[in-house]
Formats: structure tokens, C-alpha cells, sequence
């Protein structure tokens, strides 16, 4: 004690009488699943017994080593070697990841199935006999791992003693959430829902804390993802578990595992409206997609730690990040349990992964984002997948490096650009509507002056030959290029433009309209040349050059930095993702970049002939599996810089 602190008030005995109450209520508190703070205001009158008899600096002392006390028991008793210093850093408490379409999901995950029980390959706990484990409960795990060395000895003694024993028959708080966990690490589905039945129970007394509610929701979302129970059987539980989070009041840190769990098993058991969550207002909040992708995340962990068989869990994977619609480049989280997968499967995994990943890029049938290139590239050493920078000439044959182009028998050709035959109808269905609508909020493009530009179409494309192409021009993006405007740039634009177009198509606004006359006047173009006025100033004139090259077909070209991401993003967002998708694959197949200003030279890309997206090549030669892929580098404001060409080859 130190010369500050008074004198005891009574005797040393007295102190430690009261502060040996106050513990032993304390710790009763504390094995209920209460916080410190919550324990203490619990013994509150232990506690004042405890201030009035003990100096305040030996108060603070003792609880302070109380807590450290118990925290050693309990990792001793896990199997951790206190005295190294690597076990016990290993034991630290994981951090949380703020955003979900990170890594917070991922490590909220494994925070809440590993805190105050661990499980990672520790020897026997000395509290509990050396003796083998009975065989049925080693066959009963065994039968989802397939390996015994999967398996750690405490958690086998832990389920034979508080699982299987039907002596024992107290479960304190503690108890049932390591069991929750256990059955859920090792899939034991049968026991699980038997010890979640007895838990919820209200004759059991059993209370349920927050982290057991964790893992009950994570539990029964796994079941109902393998339908393994009836939905008359899984529902009470569920309502049970659901009514009981609406009572707590989580911050939305804590609360985001147990309400997407609970969202995900309401939504397959079609629960009632008035007691699930609103599946309409899941889809508008985009809690539903945040359902699946957590769900696929479980289900990936699962396959990242079985040493058996796992085509059924990488089916469940693939299932569950299809419904949530997630991109795959965007979520790196969805790459750490595969890499870090140390079992047989591994190259298994990885192969199934590269199959994947590049199937689904694919099926996108679109380029490569210039942010996303660095990841892909980096994710390509790890899954083993060699990349190399090509030269796409004019006639689509690719400019191999000679030590590669060796390899093969002929030379790698993209095949043409090819449009599906409902992509254009769909394109036009979309921008119909869409244009037709925009009067009542904004733009005022009303459905005659859309008719007109139809029309205008229709007579344009009745006078040219097969193979004779049109460029749409948006005429305020090129002479708003270097914030001036001016229509200098219109002569040498035309007869830059007469070598490879047949005709050109202005977009203007009513403002610029005579300007644009006079420059035209001026420059005696020798082909077609129509230009087309909205209405109104404030109408959409990117919408409008879609539109326009839309109607005339494949002879259409729009002259365009743009990606038009605000009306892709916005069908995305609206649910339509056909015809987002549809609207991108047509931006992507009929734009021609540009560079240059209005005072100088323009600079056009080649049109390419070609599908500028992620595709299989095919090829005669060992390496059967040959991709292309295309990377679209834009700037802040989604404008195209560039493309470079890549080519994998995928291991077989």
C-alpha cells in the first residue's frame, strides 16, 4: 500500500472478506455473459461493502487482477502454453473492418466463433483426462472432416463431455455458445438443432447472450441452406431468435451477423411479411444481397477447411454469390480463406477458383477496369495463371511476344465483332421508356420530339449502302473540351471523319443550333450530315446519341470518351440488371474514343471489329485455355483513356 492511501478502516481481514464476496458475485455475473461494467452494477451492494473496506488504490488493484487471473485460467484450460510468447500473441482478440464489402463481415465472423474458445490445434486441456474419446463421437465428427488431424483433442472432449453425456445437464451461457459453435465448425446439424431446441426452452433457464445469438443465427442459416430440416420445424426457432434481437438494441457493428443471418433463413422458409423482414424493403436497402454474400462467405470458409469431399459446398458458394449479385474484383475478402486454405484441396481449390473467376468475367462480357487490373494481375501469380501484354492488329490477330507465339500451331485470331440479335430491340425498348419518362422529372424529352429522332433515323439508314457506316457526335462534348465554345473544330472534324464514315450525325442542343449551321455551311461537307436539336437545353443528350445509333443498327458508331456508367448503374439499381448489362455490352461494342482538342488535329481510335471483353480464345495447342482480356483505363470521371490487350493462359 502506499504512503497516499489511508489507513484500513477496519483490518486487512475485513478487506479481503468483502473483496472474496464481491468476486464470487462478480464471477456468477460474469459466466451469465455480462459485460464488466454490467457485472458490477449487478454487486452493487458487494461492491460498496468492498469500497468501504479496502483503500480505492487496492480496489482497482484487485479487480484488475482478478480479470488477468481469470483470463490465464481460461487459457490454460484451452491448451495455450502461457509461458511462450508466441501462443499468447496468437490469442489476440482479431479488430474489426469497417466496411462490408471488405473484410468486415469475414473477420466479424471469425471474431465471434473464436472469442473464449479456441479451437486452433491445441494440445489436451489439463483439466481433463488423457484417455481416448469414445468412438462414437470421433466417428460423428469425422464424418464431415474426413481427418483426424482436422480435428483438436479439446474439442472432441469438450462435445463428449457437454454434448453427448446425458449426465450433464447444467449449460451456462458460456457452455452454449462454445456448443453452437462447435456443431456449426464441424456441421453437426442434428445435435446442433437438439441443443438449439433446449437453449431457446424457456424451462431450461438457459440465457441467451449476444454471442450465442451469433451463432445460432449463422447455424440456422447453414441449415436452411442444405434444407435438412422442415420449415414447421426450423420457424419457431427462428421467429424465437428474431423476436428476441428486436428487443436488443446492437450498434450496427454487432448487429450486422445476427440480422443478415436471420434475414437470410426468414427469406428461404417464406416467412410471413408481418413477422420476417420486408423482402421488398430488402431489396431496396440491398440487405438481401448482403444475406447471400454473407451466407456465400460461410460457405466458402467451409470449403477452405474441409480435408474432404467439396464439390457440395463450392455448389452452395457459387449458389449463394450468385443471388447477392456481388462483383467479384471488388471483394478481395472473397480470395483470403482460399489462399490461406492449407488442406489436401488446395490445388484443387485453386483450380476450381481460376475456373470460376474467369467463367464469370466471362458471362460479364465486358472489359477489365483499369482499378480492378492490379488486383487481377497480383490474384494471377497466386492462382498460377501467366499473363502476358499484347498487340490486337487490324484484322484481329494478336501481336504474340515470339517466345509465346512458338506455342502454337496458328496464329491466335479474335473472331469478329459479333451483336446478339435481341440486343439492339432490348437497347431501344429501355431507352424508349426511359427518355419517354425523363419530362416528368428533368431532362424534358418528351415522346414526339423522341418519335422525330426515330424518324430521322429510319430515313438516314434508307440511304446507305451495306457496308457504309455513321458516327454520332455529341457536338457539346467536343466543343466544351477545353471550356470554350466555338465551332472551329467542325471543318477539320468532317473531313477527318469522310475517310471512314458515310454519314455524320450531330447531336446539338437549341443553343448551339445556329452555331453549328454557319459551321457547317462554311465546311461543304461531301457526305450526309444531319443534325438533330433537342427541345430543350436541359434534355440528355448522351441518352439521345445512344438512342439515335441504336435505331440505325450496326452501322452506328457513337464518338464518345464516355461510358455512360450513370444509366448503367441506374438500371443496376432499379433490379434490371438484363438490361444493364445489355446497355453496357452495346456502349462497349459501338464507341470510338477520341483525344485532341478543337484547336488541333483530332485523334480517333480504330474502330474495333472486335468484342472488346473478357472471352476464350481457341486455339490448337498444349495450353487449351486461353483468355483475352481487354483493360479499359478511364479517368475520375469515367471518361476512357485507353485500352491495353492482355492474354492468360490458365494452367490445365
Amino acid at each position: 500500500m502506499s504512503d497516499s492511501d489511508p489507513v484500513l478502516k477496519k483490518d486487512r481481514r475485513k478487506c479481503y472478506e468483502s473483496r472474496d464476496k464481491f468476486f464470487v458475485c462478480y464471477d456468477i455475473q460474469k459466466e451469465a455473459g455480462k459485460s464488466e461494467d454490467q457485472a458490477i452494477r449487478a454487486c452493487r451492494n458487494e461492491k460498496k461493502l468492498f469500497d468501504a473496506d479496502c483503500p480505492a488504490s487496492w480496489v482497482g488493484h484487485f479487480i484488475r487482477k482478478h480479470n488477468f487471473e481469470k483470463y490465464k485460467e481460461q487459457l490454460i484450460a484451452q491448451g495455450v502454453n502461457i509461458a511462450d510468447k508466441n501462443a499468447l500473441e496468437g490469442n489476440k482478440k482479431p479488430f474489426f473492418f469497417a466496411s462490408f464489402v471488405t473484410l468486415r463481415l469475414l473477420f466479424m465472423y471469425e471474431s465471434f466463433s473464436t472469442r473464449n474458445f479456441a479451437f486452433q490445434n491445441s494440445p489436451p486441456r489439463s483439466s481433463y483426462s488423457s484417455t481416448a474419446v469414445a468412438a462414437p463421437v470421433q466417428r460423428q465428427l469425422l464424418g464431415f472432416t474426413k481427418d483426424a488431424e482436422r480435428l483438436t483433442i479439446s474439442d472432441e472432449r469438450f462435445v463428449q463431455k457437454h454434448l453427448f453425456n446425458s449426465k450433464s445437464t447444467k449449460i451456462t451461457p458460456l457452455i452454449a455458445q462454445n456448443l453452437m459453435t462447435v456443431t456449426r465448425k464441424y456441421h453437426l446439424y442434428d445435435d446442433g438443432f437438439t441443443l438449439l431446441s433446449r437453449i431457446l426452452d424457456p424451462k431450461s433457464g438457459i440465457k441467451l447472450n449476444i454471442s450465442t445469438l451469433v451463432e445460432a443465427s449463422i447455424f440456422l442459416g447453414n441449415l436452411c441452406c442444405r434444407r435438412l430440416k422442415d420449415t414447421d420445424q426450423v420457424y419457431p426457432l427462428a421467429l424465437q431468435l428474431w423476436q428476441f434481437y428486436k428487443t436488443l438494441k446492437l450498434p450496427p457493428l454487432l448487429s450486422s451477423p445476427i440480422e443478415i443471418s436471420l434475414n437470410y433463413v426468414m427469406t428461404v422458409l417464406g416467412a410471413p411479411e408481418a413477422v420476417a423482414p420486408n423482402r421488398n424493403l430488402l431489396l431496396d436497402n440491398g440487405r438481401l444481397k448482403e444475406s447471400h454474400f454473407f451466407m456465400a462467405l460461410m460457405h466458402l470458409e467451409n470449403v477452405a477447411a474441409t480435408s474432404g469431399a467439396i464439390k457440395e459446398e463450392w455448389d452452395y458458394f457459387r449458389l449463394s454469390f450468385n443471388e447477392s449479385r456481388a462483383s467479384i474484383l471488388s471483394n478481395p475478402c472473397l480470395f483470403i480463406p482460399i489462399l490461406q486454405c492449407r488442406t489436401g484441396n488446395r490445388d484443387l481449390l485453386l483450380r476450381m477458383t481460376t475456373d470460376w473467376l474467369y467463367e464469370t468475367l466471362c458471362e460479364a462480357a465486358q472489359p477489365i477496369a483499369g482499378a480492378d487490373w492490379p488486383f487481377l494481375e497480383s490474384l494471377n501469380k497466386s492462382l498460377k495463371v501467366n499473363c502476358t501484354r499484347v498487340r490486337v492488329k487490324n484484322d484481329g490477330s494478336l501481336d504474340l511476344p515470339s517466345s509465346l507465339a512458338k506455342r502454337f500451331a496458328q496464329v491466335l485470331k479474335l473472331p469478329a465483332q459479333e451483336l446478339p440479335a435481341t440486343l439492339i430491340p432490348d437497347v431501344l425498348s429501355y431507352l424508349r421508356d426511359k427518355l419517354s419518362t425523363m419530362k416528368r422529372e428533368r431532362a424534358e424529352i418528351t415522346l414526339n420530339e423522341l418519335q422525330h429522332l426515330e424518324k430521322r433515323m429510319v430515313q438516314l439508314k434508307s440511304k446507305l449502302k451495306e457496308k457504309q457506316r455513321v458516327i454520332i457526335v455529341d457536338t457539346l462534348n467536343l466543343a466544351y473540351k477545353s471550356r470554350k465554345f466555338d465551332m472551329a473544330w467542325v471543318g477539320p472534324f468532317i473531313r477527318s471523319m469522310e475517310k471512314h464514315f458515310a454519314a455524320i450525325v450531330f447531336i446539338t442542343k437549341p443553343h448551339a443550333k445556329t452555331a453549328l449551321a454557319k459551321a457547317l455551311h462554311q465546311a461543304k461537307p461531301n457526305d450526309i450530315v444531319e443534325v438533330f436539336s433537342s427541345l430543350s437545353d436541359r434534355a440528355h443528350d448522351d441518352l439521345l446519341s445512344i438512342f439515335a445509333a441504336g435505331r440505325i443498327g450496326e452501322q452506328a458508331w457513337i464518338l464518345t470518351n464516355d461510358q455512360f456508367k450513370a444509366h448503367v448503374e441506374l438500371l443496376r439499381e432499379d433490379g434490371d440488371f438484363a438490361a444493364s448489362e445489355k446497355l453496357a455490352q452495346w456502349i462497349n461494342r459501338r464507341s470510338i474514343r477520341h483525344s485532341g482538342d478543337h484547336n488541333s488535329q483530332f485523334a480517333f481510335d480504330e474502330i474495333a471489329f472486335f468484342n472488346r471483353d473478357v472471352r476464350w480464345i481457341n486455339c490448337q495447342a498444349p495450353i487449351d485455355k486461353v483468355l483475352f482480356l481487354p483493360v479499359c483505363h478511364t479517368t475520375e470521371q469515367g471518361q476512357i483513356q485507353k485500352y491495353e490487350y492482355h492474354v492468360a493462359f490458365l494452367p490445365s
